[in-house]
């Protein structure tokens, strides 16, 4: 209701400009013409209110040139004036949607140069993440090579989806990323994000002991996991995975979230990283749920994808 008594009071506006270009008109006699001032308002109304803004002012100011010219009794009279009037008249109606067409261009412009640069922010997050956490696993790793290696295949096959899409940047624009969609053993996946962490903080898991199959795109998944368990910080992190009818629902969740410190290159951080995983598994053909206390500070988050 508000915008429309908005865009009322703006064609309202525009259009008594046109009269009184109208009025001016009429004052200035026969032999001089105002067709180029009547651009103004029209021009104006259909940018800041759209092509019915701009039509509508162009047709106050096509009546408002009609008046004019039989008040001062033109030696244009008949045919000749009603066609005059109306060739002005749609000469004013084009502009306002060439005026409106230039506005929409341009908003379209700056919606895809921000998604443009939204999707250059998720794929640097998603890059400069397992990126330092192999360089983490380098500068203090005191194990075993072969296990060095099972750490930092992932984090290398998530760096390497990622750079792909850098080719591919149109179809993460338009949220569909390429996915090689198979069947995998998610408890297994989730078995090996429990192991990296367990390192770091006590690890509490709830679900069944059998095998889980479902279908998705698995280094992406793993990738997108990484990224949720990354914001959950605390000293322990809660996995539990439940079955339901097409899906199979993994709930992560942490005592405190990684924003705690209230930076805001942190919550910013946290953003990407949770709109790159809603990303991710909207896909693949599932889902993900965000919740977050706002007096307790505590994070949940259920990722969804479907049973094989």
């Amino acid at each position: 209701m508000q915008r429309f008594l908005e865009r009322r009071t703006l064609v309202a506006g525009w259009g008594a400009l046109a009269a009184l270009i109208g009025f001016l008109d009429y004052v200035t006699g026969p032999f001089v013409s105002l067709t180029l001032f009547y651009l103004g308002p029209v021009v104006g109304a259909a940018w800041f209110g759209g092509a019915g803004a701009g039509v509508t002012v162009a047709i106050v100011a096509g009546v408002g040139s009609l008046i004019s010219d039989l008040l001062i009794a033109s030696a244009n009279s008949g045919p000749t004036l009603y066609w005059n009037t109306a060739s002005r008249t749609l000469v004013l109606i084009i502009a306002a949607l060439v005026v409106n067409r230039v506005r929409e261009d341009r908003r379209l412009l700056q919606s895809m140069d921000a998604q443009r640069s939204r999707s250059l922010q998720l794929l640097d997050r998603g890059l400069s993440g397992p990126a330092k956490e192999m360089l983490e696993l380098l500068d203090h790793w005191d194990g075993g090579i072969d296990q060095l290696r099972a750490m930092l295949r992932p984090r290398a096959e998530t760096i390497g989806y990622l750079a792909r899409d850098f080719t591919e940047m149109i179809q993460l624009q338009r949220g569909r990323p390429a996915v090689r969609r198979s069947r995998f053993d998610f408890l297994a996946l989730i078995d090996e994000l429990r192991a990296a962490e367990m390192r770091e903080r006590r690890v509490t898991f709830v679900g069944p002991g059998e095998r889980i199959f479902v279908i998705g795109d698995e280094a992406r998944v793993r990738q997108s996991l990484a990224a949720l368990v990354s914001v959950s910080r605390g000293e322990e992190l809660s996995l539990s995975l439940a079955l339901r009818k097409e899906t199979a629902e993994l709930t992560i969740a942490s005592d405190t979230s990684q924003t705690a410190d209230d930076r805001p290159s942190a919550a910013d951080d946290m953003s990407l990283s949770i709109e790159l995983a809603e990303l991710m598994f909207a896909t693949q053909g599932g889902g993900l749920e965000v919740f977050r206390n706002p007096i307790t500070r505590k994070l949940r988050m259920t990722a969804r994808l479907p049973l094989a």
